[in-house]
């Protein structure tokens, strides 16, 4: 497959004008100059020309909660406290088709945005589908939190059989259960959900 477009911003290199990708499965064969292309590319046949366009790497997000996609424009009460308050009302109000279809929403408007890497955070709760059929890839989080020792170990449970369920759906997000915070889970159960050094977590170190 090939790409055209006026400009690509390649992070190896200054922005490039009258460009070309060249892709061959899913690598990144050539990136830049039009008139730099190997002969092997120019062999394509499937190309496109984009124009008056801008090629650049996919976007992260490295931080979001499309689940609660249903509550965008949710007014801000003026404090903190609140604000959480009224997220969990107004979530709890949602019809679970709803929501569902809400976060397919938000995954549209990633995807819109240009992002193709996220950092997604779930509760136990919600239904993740629309985002592990996505092509999105990255790390979907599901949040633990609790401050009393046996309610902290009860979502820990629970969280590492919602990530063994959603596990069996192919997808190029890997789920991983994860503290919500360093203020907000039972330390000792922090401490487990750290223990292995090949797992990517999220954590809160503070919240405003």
């Amino acid at each position: 497959m090939l790409l055209y477009a006026s400009h690509l911003l390649n992070p190896r290199q200054a922005p490039v004008a009258e460009a070309a990708l060249w892709i061959q499965g899913d690598r990144i064969r050539y990136a830049g100059p039009r008139a730099g292309l190997p002969e092997e590319a120019k062999k394509e046949r499937q190309s496109l020309d984009l124009g008056e366009a801008v090629i650049a790497p996919g976007l992260v997000d490295a931080h979001a909660h499309l689940e609660l996609t249903a509550l965008k424009g949710l007014p801000y009460p003026g404090n903190f406290v609140g604000w959480i308050r009224a997220v969990l009302q107004a979530k709890q109000a949602l019809e679970p088709q709803r929501q569902d279809q809400e976060m397919h929403e938000g995954v549209l408007r990633l995807l819109r945005g240009g992002a193709t890497c996220v950092g997604d955070h779930l509760s136990v709760a919600s239904n993740p589908e629309a985002l592990l059929r996505s092509p999105l890839r990255g790390k979907a989080f599901v949040e633990v939190l609790g401050v009393v020792p046996e309610v902290a170990a009860d979502m820990a449970r629970a969280a590492e059989l919602f990530a063994e369920q959603w596990g069996r759906v192919p997808s190029r997000l890997e789920i991983v259960p994860s503290p919500h915070s360093v203020h907000a889970l039972a330390p000792e159960v922090l401490k487990r959900l750290l223990e292995d050094p090949s797992r990517v977590h999220s954590v809160h170190l503070a919240e405003s």
